[in-house]
C-alpha cells in the first residue's frame, strides 16, 4: 500500500511473461479523493467470494484477507461485500445497499450486517443463487442531511 496525495494519479500496469519481458502495459488516471474535503465518503468496496458452504464458513475477512479481484461470478457463488463510511457526517449517516439491473431497474434492497464497532466496515452478503444471469450494479448509498455519497460495484452472473 502506497500513500499518495489527493488529486489525479497516473497508475501504470505492466504484464510480464516468464522471462520478465513486458508483454502488455496500460496506464490509467485515477482520482484520489481528499478525505478532509468531504464530510461523507465511502471506501472502495471489497468483494470476498466463496464457491461453496465450506469456503463460506472459512472465509476470513480480516485485515490480511485478499478480496476477489474479478467481477464475473456463477450462481453458486456467495459474495460478501465490505466497505466503510468515513467523514464528519458518517456517524449520523443512513447507509443502504441495493441491487440494480443492467437496465437501471431497482431490484431489491440488500440487508447490511451490523458493524462490530463504530469504526468497522459495513458488510453485506449476496448469495447469487437468488440472482438471475446477467449484469448488475450493487449501489451503496450514504446520506446525512445534505451530504450524500455513493459507490457502485458492477457484477456479472454468467451461469
Amino acid at each position: 500500500i502506497v500513500a499518495v496525495p489527493p488529486g489525479a494519479v497516473k497508475v501504470t500496469l505492466s504484464v510480464q511473461d516468464g522471462n520478465g519481458e513486458v508483454i502488455d502495459r496500460e496506464a490509467k488516471l485515477i482520482d484520489v479523493p481528499d478525505p478532509e474535503a468531504s464530510p461523507l465518503w465511502i471506501t472502495s468496496p471489497a468483494i470476498f467470494r466463496a464457491q461453496n458452504v465450506r469456503e463460506f464458513r472459512g472465509l476470513e475477512r480480516g485485515p490480511t484477507a485478499m478480496p476477489f479481484p474479478g467481477r464475473e461470478f456463477v450462481r453458486t457463488d456467495r459474495l460478501i461485500i465490505q466497505f466503510a463510511v468515513h467523514g464528519s457526517a458518517a456517524p449520523a449517516a443512513k447507509i443502504s445497499a441495493r441491487i440494480i439491473s443492467q437496465w437501471g431497474k431497482d431490484l431489491a434492497e440488500l440487508p447490511l450486517a451490523p458493524r462490530a464497532n463504530t469504526d468497522g466496515p459495513y458488510e453485506l452478503e449476496l448469495p447469487l443463487a437468488t440472482v438471475a444471469r446477467g449484469e448488475f450494479l450493487i449501489a451503496i448509498s450514504a446520506s446525512s442531511g445534505n451530504d450524500h455519497a455513493r459507490a457502485f460495484v458492477p457484477i456479472r452472473v454468467v451461469r
